[in-house]
């Protein structure tokens, strides 16, 4: 059971796009954040969730989505996507040490 917890908070954490990351201005607008961060992040996650175990290693979910950073021309969407990949990483671990070792 406790594994399959696991592997369902995984995927959880993945699923969650980084958001609204900025108003539209030019050169980034809604068009461009579907493109550029929305759907590439929700490609990176299914390829995670096909994968997802109780063990599965941050690298992995680092290496997934560290490419998606390339792809975007926006500074702010960037960083935001940084930002959140950062985040799933460290409530990831979290996790792992949470249910490992009881307080």
């Amino acid at each position: 059971m406790l594994l399959l917890n696991r592997t369902e908070r995984l995927r959880r954490l993945i699923v969650a796009s980084p958001g609204s990351i900025h108003t539209s201005r030019t050169g980034c607008g809604v068009t461009e954040q579907q493109r550029d961060v929305f759907r590439p992040w929700a490609l990176a996650a299914a390829s995670i969730i096909i994968d997802a175990r109780a063990d599965f290693p941050a690298l992995a979910i680092q290496s997934a989505f560290n490419p998606l950073l390339y792809r975007c021309a926006c500074e702010d969407c960037r960083a935001m996507m940084q930002a959140r990949i950062g985040q799933v990483i460290q409530e990831w671990d979290a996790e792992k040490v949470s249910r490992c070792w009881p307080l």
